[in-house]
């Protein structure tokens, strides 16, 4: 856990995207436990973190509230996370990545509250729409 020892942020960008998954599991699981494994290693081994940001997107989020509403940190893509638990494999690609994002970056929230008042660092989720590049 070398990487974490002497940094003071760290910007958390990786999460399965493809359109191939046969079960959600193999979007869900990489998401939420990479995530998660981010979070633990600066808080065992990053003593000069500050802070730590998860690119998750809006597709946690974008299911939530009619077009135009304001979303906060109570919205989530409910709908994709029902489809996939309801159809499993027979749910979309588009519902199994963005289940992945919602559940990914609840988890993330949901660790960091039980810990935030022994961490030393603060927890950032931004939502993009979109990012932009080539795919590698």
């Amino acid at each position: 856990m070398e990487h974490v020892k002497d940094v003071d942020a760290i910007a958390h960008t990786a999460s399965p995207f493809h359109m191939k998954a046969v079960e959600p599991e193999e979007m869900i699981t990489p998401a939420v436990e990479g995530t998660l494994s981010v979070l633990k290693a600066a808080a065992a081994h990053g003593p000069a973190v500050k802070r730590i940001i998860v690119l998750s997107s809006t597709a946690a989020v974008f299911n939530a509230a009619p077009f135009g509403a304001t979303l906060d940190e109570s919205s989530w893509n409910e709908a994709m996370v029902a489809e996939v638990k309801e159809k499993g494999r027979d749910a979309s690609q588009v519902s199994k990545y963005c289940a992945s994002k919602t559940l990914a970056e609840r988890a993330a929230w949901e660790w960091w509250n039980e810990r935030k008042g022994a961490l030393g660092w603060d927890l950032v989720a931004l939502n993009p729409p979109w990012v932009y590049g080539p795919f590698l």
